[in-house]
């Protein structure tokens, strides 16, 4: 289930500033790990449903593959 507060499209534009917030030279870790929680049941259920290739989620979830979240 995705948060209380959240539906899939207000997910997807978080994902979206995930995206962006990966991209920068200058890493907000916080900024990424608050998006990447928040998230976690859209990610878990495109994984799921669509089992995407690799280079896909890789695409769509960049902070995925971040040694932190690997950690994580």
């Amino acid at each position: 289930d995705h948060p209380n507060d959240q539906d899939e499209a207000s997910l997807e534009e978080q994902r979206q500033l995930l995206v962006e917030a990966s991209k920068k030279a200058r890493l907000d870790e916080s900024l990424i790990k608050a998006k990447m929680d928040m998230t976690f049941s859209l990610r878990r259920k495109e994984v799921v449903v669509k089992q995407p290739m690799v280079a896909e989620l890789k695409d769509r979830w960049p902070a995925l593959f971040f040694k932190d979240q690997i950690v994580e």
